[in-house]
């Protein structure tokens, strides 16, 4: 057995995550213990021989640093005396450090503090004075009330650096005589300011409103302003303008139209200085938060009939009004920062309107008239008069599209809901399929009756249906799509397209139904081409000269239906549906003539096998025999038949029937 090498066991017992466990199986399934064990006792030998050979080569060097070491003991502890003294006067130094550290900040902290209340101080006292100088100016004889726009700007500049300084000292330092005039200084400017602005403004001076319209800045007094023109100037007017006295007088139209003339009349000025932003008077907007505010707050609380959806057409006209009104406003005088549609008490305001109510009564007046035509189960209740509009036949197709209009008439729609009516509109186009889909489902089955008349009818509703829904996918791409806004039209175009195509789905069903119909209807009269051998066998009847009655009436049904319904259809279609019905018939009359022949045949056979002498003798006696009369009749049936399909069909493939009988002889 080849045991592992001297290295290998080396290289094992140094690894950090040596482990006897491991070792053991690692070599267990490969060496027997014994073994294992004599190659550790040899590696043993081996670690011993070579540390008795270390040992001896470095004796030398052993012996040097053993003697060295003698004494190490009395050298530290000499070092050691000599460090704790050193740390001791480092400790000191350290100490008396730490504490001219703590006297340098209290004596910087007690200058800082020094400093500060000296600057209080000072700011104090040039506040007081500031407050002195504006109570001269605005209390001096010499300047005439209200002041001009130069005398209070320097009442203001006093001010301004008065606030300043109060800013930049402590206000605990103020005794309560000093707070008192700061208050009262405070309550003179404003006052001042106010009366000078409404002086001006009154005057209808451009330059003094425009000069404190910048003080206002300086004072940032933006938003008081706003509300004195709305308090004192634009409330009181429209409470005269904005009642329902007025309302009932003049009626809405005037009342907006005076509402318009206010506001140009009386603030075109001052709102013509604030959208300019060259003047540089930043911040204010008193058309929405002075003039259109007050607007929406009065028509709301003091015109709160014009709401009212009882009568649906007074509140679209009123609502409609309204909407105009506010658009002009909004063109005329809103900025690009903000419109009166995006600020809040617009939303408040068309909450008001309760446009849900209207569009539900809207809803019930449109879709109540439409459902109860649609649920008519009399065929001749469903028919339109001759002189109603639009050219429909049917009344649910009529009712349909004048349902949609209703929707986008301009007396019922309205803009701010036209998500509501365009949704209307695609589920009135919806419910028609759905009309349109249970009719054919009675239709689809039309049974053969003997009463042609009701036949009659059914293909009379058949074909008025396919003309009305032809004509509904048209008209209902001719609606008017400009009342639509801009971002949605795609959507209403791409809406349309597909209602459009659903119902000429269906026009292609109804067409494949009034061609199956009318081919069943005929089919049903080829059954007596079989009564054809019975008529002439053993009944010694002349040689037949004419088509056979059923003939005519095969071809009645078609006739009839070119004959009354041709104008309702596209010449093509109409084409292509009677193609397909006398195809249908064709093939039917293939196989009825094929097998009357055969059992023809088959007869002749039978017979001849029979009566080979009796066949013989009157072979050569010229009289016609029965089945040669039954061939006669089917070859003038089927001349007759393909003369008439001509007429009417040129598509129709009648070779297979012609072939059939020629050469009966």
């Amino acid at each position: 057995m080849h045991l592992p090498s001297k290295n290998s066991f080396h290289d094992e017992f140094l690894q950090d995550d040596f482990s006897v466990d491991a070792f053991l199986q690692n070599y267990s399934g490969t060496y027997t213990l014994e073994g294992l064990r004599d190659a550790l006792s040899l590696h043993l030998k081996s670690l011993e021989s070579r540390m008795i050979d270390i040992v001896n080569s470095e004796s030398d060097t052993i012996l040097s640093l053993s003697s060295s070491l003698n004494g190490l003991d009395d050298k530290i502890d000499n070092l050691r005396s000599s460090l704790e003294q050193l740390k001791e006067e480092v400790m000191s130094v350290l100490r008396i450090i730490e504490y001219n550290l703590k006297t340098v900040k209290s004596l910087l902290d007690s200058k800082k503090n020094i400093h500060i209340e000296k600057r209080n101080y000072v700011n104090l006292i040039q506040a007081m004075l500031c407050c002195e100088r504006v109570k001269r100016i605005l209390e001096s004889e010499s300047y005439s009330k209200p002041l001009q726009s130069d005398i209070l700007l320097r009442a203001v500049d006093q001010y301004l650096l008065q606030e300043t300084h109060l800013e930049q000292c402590d206000q605990n330092l103020l005794t309560d005589i000093e707070n008192k005039d700061i208050v009262n200084v405070k309550r003179l400017v404003y006052k001042n300011y106010t009366e000078s602005f409404l002086d001006a403004f009154t005057k209808k001076n451009s330059e003094e409103i425009l000069r404190i319209l910048q003080i206002g800045v300086f004072l940032r007094n933006q938003k008081d302003t706003e509300q004195l023109i709305r308090q004192k100037i634009v409330s009181p007017k429209l409470n005269d303008l904005i009642n329902e006295k007025a309302f009932t007088q003049k009626g809405l139209v005037k009342l907006y139209e005076s509402i318009s003339k206010f506001v140009s009349d009386e603030l075109e000025l001052i709102l013509n200085l604030t959208s300019d932003s060259n003047n540089g008077i930043e911040g204010y907007n008193f058309f929405i938060n002075s003039v259109w505010v007050d607007i929406e707050e009065k028509l709301r609380i003091n015109l709160s009939s014009i709401f009212a959806p009882g009568n649906p057409s007074v509140f679209q006209n009123r609502f409609i009004q309204t909407m105009n009104f506010f658009t002009t406003l909004n063109n005329k005088w809103a900025t690009n920062n903000e419109t009166i549609f995006q600020h809040t008490s617009y939303e408040v305001h068309m909450k008001r309107w309760n446009l849900p109510v209207y569009f539900q009564i809207c809803f019930n007046d449109i879709v109540l008239p439409y459902e109860r035509i649609l649920v008519e189960d009399n065929l001749t209740k469903m028919y339109t008069e001759k002189s109603t509009d639009n050219n429909f036949k049917l009344l649910a197709t009529s009712s349909a599209l004048r349902s949609i209009n209703r929707c986008l008439e301009p007396d019922i729609y309205i803009p701010q809901i036209v998500h509501k009516f365009w949704k209307l509109v695609l589920q009135i186009i919806s419910r028609y399929n759905t009309w349109v889909t249970s009719q054919l489902t009675l239709y689809t089955n039309i049974k053969i009756e003997d009463d042609s008349s009701a036949f009659e009818e059914k293909m009379k509703f058949l074909t008025y249906l396919q003309y009305d829904i032809k004509l509904l996918s048209m008209k209902i791409n001719d609606i008017n799509k400009t009342i639509f806004p801009e971002p949605i039209l795609n959507i209403v175009t791409q809406n349309l397209e597909s209602c459009s195509g659903m119902l000429l789905k269906k026009l292609a069903e109804v067409e494949t139904i009034i061609s199956t119909c009318l081919s069943a209807q005929s089919i049903f009269a080829l059954k007596q081409v079989s009564n054809i051998p019975r008529l002439y066998r053993k009944t010694n009847r002349s040689v037949p000269t004419e088509p056979a009655p059923y003939v005519y009436k095969v071809l009645e049904t078609p006739q009839t239906f070119v004959k009354n319904y041709q104008n309702l259809f596209h010449k093509p279609t109409f084409e292509l549906i009677l193609t397909n019905i006398y195809e249908k018939i064709t093939n039917e009359y293939v196989n009825v003539v094929d097998e009357i022949l055969t059992q023809v045949r088959k007869t002749e056979d039978s017979l001849r096998r029979l009566k080979k002498v009796r066949q013989s003798q009157t072979s050569d006696s010229g009289i016609v025999g029965d089945d040669q009369k039954i061939r006669i009749q089917l070859q003038l049936d089927v001349k007759y038949f393909c003369e008439e399909v001509r007429k009417n069909s040129s598509n129709v493939n009648l070779s297979p029937l012609i072939n059939l009988v020629k050469d009966t002889n």
